[in-house]
């Protein structure tokens, strides 16, 4: 008999499920990063990454990241995808890091380009991210991604 409260994809750790389960009944607020399990490359998700861990209703729970107390619902976990899992609190102490995780390398450049007045560029590991007013704009993005 499964004693489980959500129904996980086959492919989601067992370290994961229960790192979950156990943030569901704590109600912490938790930032997570996804990507490539395979590689340990984030995919720099910017929506969806901040919330507390809910339960969908229906015969098969999943997991949801719900944004806030006063949310109705959220977004679902893609719990086999997660490379990472922070207190959303400062400053942010990990719960859980995938065994292959790789922090990216963030750099800012001046755009070569200058297209509206964005006149600095976002590089992630060597390629093009975004494009940003000012460089306070892509250190933020790069505080919210890493």
């Amino acid at each position: 008999m499964n004693n489980e409260i959500f129904e996980f994809n086959p492919e989601t750790s067992k370290e994961v499920r229960d790192i979950i389960t156990d943030l569901y009944h704590s109600k912490k607020r938790v930032k997570i990063t996804y990507g490539d399990i395979a590689t340990g490359k984030s995919w720099h998700e910017e929506n969806d990454v901040y919330g507390r861990i809910g339960r969908s209703t229906g015969t098969k729970p999943i997991p949801l990241l719900v944004y806030n107390k006063c949310s109705t619902g959220g977004a679902s976990l893609l719990a086999h995808c997660i490379l990472k899992i922070e207190a959303s609190s400062k400053p942010h102490s990990s719960i859980y890091k995938h065994p292959l995780f790789k922090p990216s390398k963030f750099e800012i450049k001046e755009a070569v380009l200058r297209c509206e007045d964005f006149a600095f560029e976002l590089h992630i590991d060597g390629k093009f991210h975004s494009r940003h007013k000012t460089q306070e704009s892509a250190c933020k993005l790069i505080v919210k991604l890493s």
